[in-house]
């Protein structure tokens, strides 16, 4: 399958070639950090460095970067744990023209960093580029993600903005640029997400332009959206994230009333279908972004059925 059906992503020969810097923060997986660094070590494009940060107490990925030092320009480092929070260790220490951020479970395709290197040349006005993740029959892992490219802006960044697939030109005025380190996995908060979009949108309020192109694409694997309480618990702390996002940069009650009434209407169908635990897990999402918003105080690890 081809990366994409834009011929904006061709790679073309440019006059400079753009270096990336790669940031992997990772908690908790092994195996996962060894497919996706193979996936970079089998790039097109050989611009890059790869900067681990491992959370592990154990410092468990220390072995894996010695496997592939000798094939990467790898840094490898430790953090405290927090997703932001290690992110933000391994832009301290970004010495590329772009920057990302893959997920550590994720898998760049052969080509990725070629068309991207190739589109930021064509657009030198745009400072950030982001992407789709696919499964590996190239279906959309996030939900209702926009199937055509255009603008990044406050109104659509929610359907266009993934971290796991976003690409930032790290130069002025964005070098001071840091993710929020309240928002995300392993914050310490109940905003469990969130920083995915909370970044872009504090780019733009700085005057930079962004794109969303959906043919570019990463590989990674769906949302778990199956029952149980770790479930349940993933959807609430994910849903308190976007409505902290909202709250946080203002918007509008309209927008603050589309993100309620889709999971009421998703609990609505599948509790009308029968399905009881999707309804749940649609009650938690709507229980988490209310809490986010601030419109009322739920305990942190709800099992999906409680006000």
């Amino acid at each position: 399958m081809p990366l994409s059906p834009n011929p904006t992503l061709t790679r073309t020969r440019g006059a400079h070639e753009l270096r990336f810097t790669l940031i992997v923060a990772s908690l908790g997986r092994e195996e996962e950090v060894r497919v996706l660094l193979d996936s970079l070590r089998s790039q097109s494009y050989r611009q890059f460095e790869v900067v681990i940060i491992d959370q592990n107490s154990d410092r468990r990925l220390e072995p894996v970067a010695a496997d592939y030092a000798s094939a990467l320009d790898l840094i490898y480092s430790t953090s405290a744990p927090g997703l932001s929070h290690s992110r933000n260790r391994g832009l301290d220490r970004a010495t590329g023209d772009i920057v990302a951020f893959p997920d550590d479970d994720c898998r760049y395709p052969p080509n990725l960093l070629a068309s991207v290197a190739s589109w930021f040349e064509g657009h030198p006005d745009y400072s950030l580029l982001s992407g789709r993740t696919v499964d590996e029959t190239g279906r959309a892992t996030a939900a209702r993600f926009d199937t055509s490219a255009g603008a990044i802006t406050r109104r659509n960044v929610f359907r266009r903005a993934n971290s796991a697939s976003m690409f930032i030109r790290w130069s002025e005025p964005l070098r001071t640029l840091r993710f929020d380190e309240s928002l995300g996995l392993g914050s310490g908060t109940p905003w469990g997400s969130g920083e995915d979009t909370d970044l872009p949108l504090r780019a733009m309020a700085l005057g930079v332009t962004a794109w969303y192109e959906p043919g570019l694409h990463v590989h990674h694997p769906p949302v778990d959206r199956s029952s149980g309480q770790q479930a349940f618990s993933r959807a609430y702390s994910y849903g308190c994230g976007t409505g902290r996002v909202m709250r946080l940069h203002s918007f509008p009650l309209d927008s603050k009333l589309r993100i309620l009434v889709r999971p009421l209407m998703g609990a609505l169908e599948w509790g009308l279908r029968g399905n009881m635990n999707r309804a749940r897990y649609h009650l938690a999402v709507l229980r988490g972004r209310a809490r986010g918003l601030g419109l009322t105080t739920c305990r942190d690890d709800p099992k999906g059925t409680e006000w």
